[in-house]
């Protein structure tokens, strides 16, 4: 029996359909949605198209939010369509303090 991730959470596709120094789409400007931790926050969500041709979902942390912005400019509108990288990052999870595989994206130029 072949068993699959059924997710649309980039993070969950990190060594099944997503790996380091791919290249992946921007498929919409983002909406905006209530920040999990902080209700007085909000995040910027967008679709991702993956090598594997599936769209994910990708919540834009603040950094790279500014290297986006840097590269591409502040209208979101304007990054449909633009290709970025992936990196691999390990991150500390806030809930249990456990590390875990993160995605991170650069604008790719």
């Amino acid at each position: 029996m072949k068993v699959t991730i059924d997710s649309s959470d980039i993070n969950m596709c990190i060594g099944i359909s997503i790996f380091e120094s791919d290249s992946v789409e921007i498929m919409n400007p983002g909406v905006l949605m209530a920040n999990s931790f902080n209700p007085d926050k909000e995040d910027i969500v967008f679709k991702l198209k993956i090598p594997s041709g599936e769209i994910k979902t990708y919540k834009l942390p603040s950094k790279v939010k500014t290297s986006f912005i840097r590269e591409w400019g502040d209208d979101t509108d304007k990054w449909v369509g633009k290709t970025a990288i992936v990196t691999i990052g390990e991150v500390k999870n806030p809930m249990t303090g456990a590390m875990k595989d993160k995605v991170f994206l650069s604008p790719e130029v």
